[in-house]
C-alpha cells in the first residue's frame, strides 16, 4: 500500500505567522488611527471647544436686532358728535433692509451682481462692488424697501441663481419699521420725525414731539438668530430678547380743526403775498391745544428734501414756539388788565384808584418822560374811554394808563406783574424742544453794548407791544386769563403717555394759578374787546357770522439790521368766541405780508386785515364743529351798544 505524500508543516506554520504580522499590523493602525481621532475630537469638543463654537456660530448663525415699533401719536376729537376713539397721526410700519452674504457669491460673478442691481434697481454700484469684497457673512446693501420692492428683487434674484448657479440664500432680508405719515403734511413741524443714515447704523429724531419725548417713544430692540445652514431655509429661528415696543402720545390736537387751521393759514400768507405765518388754537379752561398750524408746511415723509435744501429747511421750524416777535397792539389787553391789577392794589392800600373803565381821558398829550418822539396813534383822537381805547387801538391812552401806574407803584411793580404774574419772558411749558422763552427787559440789566435794558421810556414802549418778545403760545397764555374768569393756565399738547402695560403719564386736572382781580374787571375788557370787530373797530373782517366773537388787532414794524423797518411787519391778531361759554382762544400770525394797498381793502398788512380774516375763516368753520350754536344768528345782538359806542365817540372827538 502506498505511503502518503510528505506534507511540510513548517510551511503552513510560517503562513500562518504572516497573515497574523498583517492581522496584527492592521488592528493597531486601526487602533492608532481611533486613537487619532479620539484624540482629535477630544481636541476639538473639549479642549478648543469655545474656539470652534465661536467659528462654527459665526458659519451658522447670525444674531440680528428683533425690531421694536416706536411709539404712535394720536389725535383726540374735540367734536362731540364724533366717536372719541384715538385717531393716529404717525405710526411704524414694516420696512425691509436688503442684505447679502459674499461668502457665497464667487468672485466671478461679483461685477454682474453689481451689476444688474445698479441698472434693476437703482443701487450704487461702486457701493455693491465694494460691499461685495467685505470678509463678512452679511453686508447691507439697501434700506426701508416696501414690500412691492422686496417681491421685486426675489423674484429677479431667483433668476439670477438659476443662470450663475449660486446659493440661493445669498441674498436676504431683514424686516424692520419706518415711520409713516398717513396725513403727510398735517402738524409736521409739532411731529417732526425720525431718521436714519444710509446704512441704518444710527437713528435720530429731528425736532418737534419725536425729540422732546424720543425717550418715551424709542422703545427697546431685541435680538433674533438666523440660520445660515447651507441645505437648510434661512429663517428666523429663536428670539433670545424679545422688542419692547415704545410708549404711545395721545395729543391734545384734532386733526380735523388742525386740518381747517392749515388751509386757512395757507390761504391767508398767499392772499397777502407773506413770507410764512403760524396759528394756535387753545380752549382757555384748560390750555388744551387744538391745533397748531406753521406755513410753509413740512413734509415729515419727505424729510431728505427738506434738509438738503436750505430754502426748504425754514419749513421745518415750528413758528408758533420757535419765533419770538414784539407782540405790538395784542398786548394792549394785557396793559389795561395791568392798570386794573393796580387799582385793586391801590385799594388795598386806602388808595384812590388810578383811572376808571367808563373815565374820559384827554388823549391830546403825546409826550412821555424819555422819549424824544412822540407817540402817536394812526388816527388822531381827543377823548376816549377804555372800550373805545380797545376799539380804536390808541397807543397814547395804554401809554397813559401805564403812565399812571408808575407814578403810582412804580417801575418794579410793573415790570412785576409782566413777568411774575403774566410769565413774560419765560417760556410758556408747552411740551415742544427749542421754545424761545422771549425777552422782557430787566431793570439795572445792561445790554452788551453797555445801554440799559431798562430805561425811562421803557415802561410806555412795553405797554403797546414793543420792547418785548414772546412766542404765539407765551401771549395766548396770558390773553386767555381775560377770557377764561382770570386763570393762567398751563398750555398742553399731551393727554396721556401710555403703552400696552398701562399708562404712563396722563394729566388729572390742568395747572391753573388765579390772578388777584375781581370778576366785574375782568369781564369789562372781554366786553370791550367785543367792539373791535364791530363796526368802527380796528378788525371788522375779523367777525364769524351767527356768534359773539371779540379780539385784538396788531401790526409791528420788524427790526432790521438793528433799525426799524416801515415796509416789513408782523401782522397778528388775538381772539375769542363766542363771549358766553368760551370755547377757543385763537392767535393768527402773518409774517412780512406784503407792504401795499388794494384797492376797497386798504393797507395789506395790518393785523386787522390780513390776520383777523384768518380767525374769522376758522371760527365760523370750527364752532359748529364743536357743536356750539349760534349765539348771534342775526348778527345785530350787539348793534344798540355799537351805535351807543359810536354816538359816544363823536361827541367826544367832533371838533
Amino acid at each position: 500500500m502506498p505511503s502518503a505524500p510528505y506534507h511540510d508543516r513548517s510551511k503552513d506554520s510560517g503562513l500562518e505567522k504572516k497573515d497574523y504580522f498583517r492581522l496584527n499590523t492592521l488592528a493597531f493602525g486601526v487602533f492608532f488611527l481611533f486613537s487619532s481621532l479620539t484624540l482629535a475630537f477630544y481636541k476639538v469638543q473639549i479642549t478648543e471647544f469655545e474656539k470652534w463654537s465661536k467659528i462654527a456660530k459665526t458659519q451658522h448663525k447670525m444674531a440680528v436686532e428683533e425690531p421694536c415699533r416706536r411709539g404712535v401719536f394720536f389725535g383726540t376729537s374735540h367734536c362731540p358728535t364724533n366717536p372719541k376713539q384715538p385717531i393716529p397721526l404717525v405710526m411704524d410700519i414694516y420696512r425691509y433692509h436688503l442684505h447679502v452674504d459674499p461668502f457665497l457669491i464667487p468672485k466671478e460673478h461679483h461685477l454682474k451682481l453689481a451689476r444688474e442691481l445698479s441698472k434693476r434697481f437703482d443701487f450704487n454700484y461702486q457701493i455693491v462692488k465694494e460691499e461685495l469684497k467685505k470678509k463678512s457673512r452679511s453686508r447691507q446693501l439697501g434700506s426701508f424697501l416696501n414690500q412691492k420692492e422686496k417681491e421685486n428683487i426675489e423674484f429677479w434674484f431667483k433668476e439670477f441663481v438659476q443662470a450663475t448657479k449660486i446659493s440661493k440664500k445669498a441674498i436676504f432680508f431683514i424686516k424692520d419699521y419706518k415711520r409713516h405719515y398717513p396725513y403727510h403734511e398735517l402738524l409736521g413741524q409739532v411731529l417732526h420725525t425720525y431718521r436714519y443714515d444710509s446704512k441704518r447704523s444710527m437713528g435720530y429724531p429731528t425736532g418737534g414731539l419725536e425729540l422732546f419725548f424720543d425717550p418715551v417713544l424709542r422703545g427697546e430692540k431685541g435680538k433674533k438668530i438666523l440660520l445660515r445652514s447651507q441645505r437648510q431655509k434661512m429663517d428666523l429661528d429663536e428670539v433670545i430678547e424679545p422688542a419692547k415696543d415704545g410708549h404711545n402720545i395721545y395729543l391734545t390736537i384734532d386733526p380735523v380743526i388742525q386740518a381747517i387751521a392749515e388751509t386757512e393759514i395757507e390761504a391767508g400768507v398767499l392772499s397777502a403775498k407773506a413770507k410764512g405765518g403760524s396759528v394756535v388754537i387753545m380752549d382757555p379752561k384748560t390750555g388744551d391745544i387744538m391745533a397748531m398750524a406753521s406755513y410753509p408746511f413740512f413734509d415729515p415723509g419727505r424729510v431728505e428734501e427738506y434738509y438738503n435744501d436750505p430754502e426748504k429747511m425754514e419749513a421745518t421750524r415750528l413758528r408758533a414756539v420757535q419765533d419770538a416777535f414784539e407782540p405790538g397792539s395784542i398786548m394792549k389787553p394785557i396793559s389795561a388788565l395791568v392798570a386794573l391789577l393796580a387799582n385793586q392794589e391801590l385799594i388795598d392800600q386806602n388808595r384812590a384808584p388810578i383811572f376808571s373803565p367808563i373815565e374820559m381821558m384827554d388823549v391830546t398829550n403825546t409826550t412821555f418822560p424819555g422819549r424824544q418822539k412822540p407817540i402817536k396813534d394812526v388816527r388822531q383822537h381827543h377823548f376816549l374811554n377804555m372800550r373805545l381805547a380797545l376799539q380804536k387801538s390808541s397807543n397814547v391812552y395804554v401809554a397813559r394808563l401805564i403812565d399812571r401806574v408808575i407814578k403810582n407803584l412804580g417801575e418794579k411793580w410793573y415790570r412785576k406783574q409782566l413777568s411774575d404774574l403774566f410769565l413774560f419772558g419765560k417760556k410758556s411749558g408747552v411740551e415742544l424742544p427749542s421754545e424761545h422763552v422771549g425777552m422782557l427787559p430787566e431793570i439795572g440789566k445792561k445790554y452788551q453794548s453797555g445801554l440799559l435794558e431798562w430805561s425811562v421810556p421803557t415802561p410806555y414802549s412795553l405797554s403797546m407791544g414793543y420792547n418785548l418778545q414772546c412766542n404765539q403760545v407765551q401771549i395766548l397764555r396770558a390773553f386767555a386769563s381775560i377770557v377764561n374768569g382770570g386763570f393762567l393756565i398751563r398750555p398742553t399738547i399731551i393727554q396721556k403717555i401710555a403703552n400696552q402695560e398701562g399708562i404712563f403719564f396722563e394729566r388729572n386736572g390742568r395747572e391753573t394759578k388765579k390772578l388777584p382781580i375781581n370778576s366785574f374787571d375782568l369781564e369789562e375788557i372781554k366786553k370791550a374787546l367785543l367792539f373791535t370787530t364791530q363796526k368802527g373797530g380796528t378788525a371788522a373782517l375779523g367777525r364769524i357770522s351767527g356768534y359773539t366773537e371779540g379780539g385784538k388787532s396788531g401790526t409791528t414794524e420788524k427790526l432790521v439790521n438793528g433799525v426799524y423797518c416801515p415796509t416789513k411787519h408782523y401782522a397778528s391778531f388775538i381772539g375769542f368766541a363766542p363771549y358766553q361759554n368760551t370755547r377757543f382762544v385763537m392767535i393768527v400770525g402773518i409774517d412780512e405780508p406784503q407792504y401795499q394797498i388794494i384797492p376797497g381793502f386798504g393797507f395789506n398788512h395790518y393785523g386787522g386785515k390780513c390776520s383777523a380774516k384768518v380767525f374769522s375763516r376758522i371760527g365760523r368753520k370750527i364752532l359748529p364743529y364743536l357743536g356750539v350754536k349760534p349765539d348771534d344768528p342775526t348778527d345785530s345782538i350787539l348793534n344798540d351798544e355799537v351805535s351807543r359806542l359810536c354816538e359816544l365817540y363823536d361827541a367826544w372827538n367832533s371838533r
